[in-house]
């Protein structure tokens, strides 16, 4: 489980170095990112969001669309599910604290989007360690 959590940081890393490579991004996505990583805990809404940047909310949603080839919300779903998946390795709470956790409002809600983006439920990803890394680098790429 440690090597695991371990590959999720480096991994998460990787993607912080191709995110600082792209110079045609305004600067205040960098921020964003940084403003998401760093309150991840809270609960966001896009017109607090576009206001810690400094830009409207119409314009931050379609420039994030633009520059990550995804909507703001997808990539929250992503973030979250990704922390779930990386509490699910290292916690032995039940799924649906790990939901609440991650983000999500609730159980069912969390498993959906996990069963979306890894293929199997959180409770069926417990029991199979090596489908999780496989399915952690599919929805990396």
């Amino acid at each position: 489980m440690v090597v695991e959590a371990l590959l999720l940081d480096l991994m998460s890393r990787h993607l912080d170095i191709l995110r600082e490579r792209s110079v045609a991004r305004p600067r205040w996505l960098s921020a964003l990112l940084d403003y998401l990583d760093d309150t991840f805990e809270q609960e966001w809404t896009l017109t607090n969001m576009a206001a810690e940047v400094g830009v409207h909310p119409v314009y931050l949603c379609r420039t994030f669309s633009e520059h990550f080839d995804c909507t703001l919300g997808e990539y929250i779903r992503r973030l979250r599910v990704l922390r779930g998946r990386q509490l699910l390795t290292i916690d032995d709470g039940s799924v649906a604290e790990i939901a609440l956790q991650s983000g999500f409002a609730d159980q069912s809600h969390f498993t959906r989007v996990f069963k979306k983006h890894f293929g199997l439920t959180p409770s069926q990803c417990r029991r199979r360690p090596l489908l999780r890394e496989r399915n952690d680098q599919k929805l990396l790429l």
